[in-house]
């Protein structure tokens, strides 16, 4: 499975961006069978941090098993979440929680702003009966994040995301998989809420478009100049282009624009997929 963040620098200043950053947050001895059992699995592949609550200060409580199972660097015990939020939240490409969801509602609270730049944030019970996708779904692959788990441990994977439920378009898939920045986060709900409603969406590409358009969506404009005998402009649509300073072309719109890191790529042989 492909990590979403490209990496962590340490206080040393050596680049991981090699392994994506794995956070699992445990409160339980049962929570901490679980924390072990998925570190073996996912260690070779992740760059994983098991965090474990501890009982009291000076000591730190009890001895975890964990410290005969997971490498020291890997493994660090805290009095209060915020100790790991705080370090972890904004370089981890994922964070499970071993706990229930009222704990990781309220230790995520403070950290719920941008839900484009937030990690893919999970919950499961420390018996391992549910694993609950809570945020971002799509941006950053909580919900295939779920899916995973689920494989590893037989937890049943509980996904609320309306789109995923019902097999339809994700603009926030979609711009991953095309390479896409999405200017406007904040127009999604919009976009989501109409596909769910079967309304019309159109889209206007500067580039290319390749695939089949999934069921109400059209092409309108520079790529996709809709016929005379078609000249319905749908409200609302996805704008797709590297021009920042583009006019507005429907009433209601989700702009997508090319990441920095292509924007000297020839126009001509960029290609947008559905």
């Amino acid at each position: 499975m492909d990590g979403h963040l490209s990496g962590w620098i340490d206080e040393s200043g050596k680049d991981h961006n090699k392994k994506d950053r794995i956070v699992i947050i445990s409160y339980t001895e049962n929570g901490e069978e679980w924390t072990e059992r998925l570190y073996s699995a996912l260690s070779e592949e992740y760059d994983v941090l098991c965090a474990i609550h501890s009982d009291g200060p000076g000591t730190y409580g009890r001895r975890s098993k964990l410290f005969d199972s997971v490498e020291g660097g890997c493994l660090r015990k805290f009095l209060h979440t915020k100790e790991i939020l705080h370090e972890e939240y904004e370089r981890a490409a994922m964070i499970l929680f071993i706990s229930s969801a009222g704990i990781a509602v309220r230790e995520l609270a403070p950290y719920l702003q941008d839900s484009m730049h937030s990690p893919a944030v999970l919950v499961m019970d420390d018996m391992a009966m549910h694993v609950i996708a809570l945020l971002p779904g799509h941006v950053g692959g909580a919900n295939e994040w779920c899916r995973e788990i689920s494989a590893m441990t037989s937890a049943e994977a509980v996904i609320t995301t309306a789109s995923d439920l019902h097999g339809r378009f994700s603009a926030e898939t979609f711009a991953e998989d095309n390479q896409l920045e999405i200017a406007n986060p904040e127009m999604l709900k919009e976009i989501s809420k109409r596909i769910m409603r079967s309304q019309p969406i159109g889209i206007y590409s500067d580039f290319e478009v390749q695939g089949r358009l999934p069921k109400g969506f059209f092409l309108v404009g520079k790529k996709g100049q809709r016929k005379k005998a078609y000249a319905m402009h749908p409200e609302c649509g996805i704008v797709i282009t590297a021009d920042r300073s583009i006019r507005k072309k429907f009433e209601v719109e989700c702009r997508m624009f090319l990441k920095e890191e292509l924007a000297e790529t020839d126009a001509q042989k960029i290609v947008v997929k559905f």
